[in-house]
């Protein structure tokens, strides 16, 4: 399991583009939003106002699987999500219930992925405490790759053999990376939450693992 995060100024412009296809996508799950796109944004926009010194409200969450689990997972998403986003909570202290969240599944690729959208202002109008996010997100991705028996990483001593005969699976990760970029590199907020840039910039022919 892959996890990459940043945080966007545009509500709109993140969702547009996660649901600009209704045979791309799936809304799985809505908390405090609509499962309507343009009513979905306009909720988000809303509670944003509630803390006007967050000039950066959305945040956007990728969770990536390996292809190999595709049937293991089949009928599980949820619970795995779930899990994870508890862990997230329990252990790490990102409470994602404490905000507006959609969690949006798409299956345009080989490999099962979702995008979660949270405001970044919480119900209470409080800011939601994400420091150090990208590295608590990996000790979770990894407990819940054990936890559920999923493909691991790839330790880096292994990863040339892992590039000679994976290189279609991992131009399909990169590719769902580099679309998660796109939508988030003109308003991203550059505080080192997430550098996605050096993931697919610099060290783009390098293999990053297929899941974390």
């Amino acid at each position: 399991m892959i996890s990459k995060g940043n945080t966007t100024k545009s509500f709109g412009r993140t969702i547009n583009y996660l649901m600009n296809d209704p045979g791309r996508y799936e809304v799985l799950l809505a908390n405090g939003v609509s499962e309507d796109k343009q009513a979905m944004i306009r909720h988000f926009e809303l509670q944003a106002t509630l803390n006007k010194r967050c000039k950066v409200p959305a945040l956007h969450i990728l969770l990536s699987h390996h292809p190999d689990d595709t049937k293991k997972i089949k009928g599980n998403e949820m619970q795995i999500i779930d899990d994870w986003i508890h862990e997230l909570k329990v252990k790490k202290g990102i409470d994602l219930y404490s905000t507006q969240f959609a969690i949006i599944g798409h299956h345009d690729r080989d490999h099962m992925h979702y995008h979660i959208v949270a405001n970044m202002v919480t119900n209470s109008g409080k800011r939601l405490n994400i420091d150090y996010i990208g590295l608590k997100m990996k000790d979770i991705s990894k407990e819940i790759t054990k936890r559920y028996q999923l493909t691991p990483a790839v330790e880096r001593k292994y990863q040339a053999a892992v590039i000679e005969n994976s290189y279609q699976i991992k131009r399909g990760i990169n590719q769902v990376i580099q679309n998660f970029r796109e939508v988030n590199r003109e308003n991203a907020r550059d505080e080192g939450i997430i550098e996605i840039d050096k993931l697919i910039g610099a060290k783009r022919h390098r293999y990053k693992g297929l899941s974390i």
